[in-house]
């Protein structure tokens, strides 16, 4: 009897060693998802007829990726860079103040539902500005309690930012913009 109260103690705390690590893998993890965001570079293949154009889609690209790791300060930042350079291109500035709602978010969630009335205008910006390479536009039927979102990508594999890695694969291509 004793010999199996004494092998329940030992699981008991080897299994309990576990736990901080697995909160520490997971914390890395974290901050390995936010590096790569900050340290992500522009798509090479992906080339706009303007380079006004080009900067905004690279803060664009950014932002959708912090919204993926699920990092609002990141993606505050971001959205912080890409408005300014809203602003400097005369003919899409008003998309500016559309940007400044994930700004003043204050949240991941609430930045989502902003990045999604972003998204509605984008497509404007990119559609026939393209030199060469090609944009997806994704779409989620889940997103935003079921009501739908899209966003952009070069990618084709799927990376949601309404969801983050709670359903990281959650979504369609419906479009590519060439």
């Amino acid at each position: 009897m004793k010999y199996f109260q004494l092998l329940a103690l030992i699981l008991i705390l080897g299994s309990c060693n576990n736990l901080p690590s697995a909160q520490k893998q997971e914390a890395e993890t974290k901050t390995d998802q936010t590096k790569q965001v900050s340290d992500s570079t522009p798509n090479e293949a992906l080339k706009f007829k303007s380079k006004g154009i080009q900067t905004i889609y690279n803060a664009y690209e950014k932002l959708r990726d912090a919204l993926v790791a699920t990092d609002y300060e990141t993606a505050k930042k971001f959205a912080t860079d890409l408005s300014e350079a809203l602003k400097k291109d005369e003919e899409n500035m008003q998309q500016a103040s559309m940007v400044e709602g994930i700004i003043s978010a204050g949240e991941i969630e609430a930045a989502r539902v902003a990045f999604s009335a972003l998204n509605d205008s984008m497509e404007s910006i990119f559609e026939g500005s393209l030199e060469s390479g090609e944009i997806n536009k994704c779409y989620c039927p889940m997103a935003l309690d079921n009501t739908g979102a899209s966003w952009f990508s070069t990618s084709k594999e799927i990376k949601n930012p309404y969801f983050g890695d709670k359903m990281l694969k959650c979504g369609t291509i419906k479009k590519t913009i060439k």
